[in-house]
């Protein structure tokens, strides 16, 4: 292959892969984003989605999971962590907002607690 062969095949790769992470980069309007905290013992989570999706993930003692959903998860959340000693469930009123961080914090008492944080003010109206 020529140096101009092998300089336009670089240039391309370069422009597909820029593409790519311009695409995961950028957060649509309504993407939603969660991060569960876990002050209390190591646990297994499973997170039950009303569209019938089920994710889980495992939580470390002081770690953290995030994660951002780029297309909106609606409904109420049914999240269990299981630890060797015990079942800790999420609020019943846990839920992602567009434009909010829903987070979760497995505390040192075996509660969880659940809260949103707004990214702007609630629009008048």
């Amino acid at each position: 292959m020529s140096p101009v062969h092998l300089g336009a095949g670089a240039v391309l790769a370069g422009l597909v892969i820029a593409s790519f992470v311009a695409l995961e980069l950028h957060m649509p309007p309504d993407a939603q984003r969660l991060v569960v905290k876990n002050d209390f013992v190591d646990a297994k989570c499973t997170m039950e989605f009303t569209n019938g999706a089920v994710e889980t993930f495992s939580l470390a003692k002081g770690a953290e999971h995030r994660k951002t959903y780029k297309a909106v998860q609606p409904g109420f959340i049914t999240m269990r962590c299981r630890t060797a000693s015990r079942t800790i469930e999420a609020p019943g009123s846990f839920h992602l907002m567009s434009h909010a961080l829903a987070e979760i914090t497995l505390k040192e008492d075996g509660t969880a607690e659940f809260r949103i944080i707004r990214d702007r003010p609630e629009p008048a109206g």
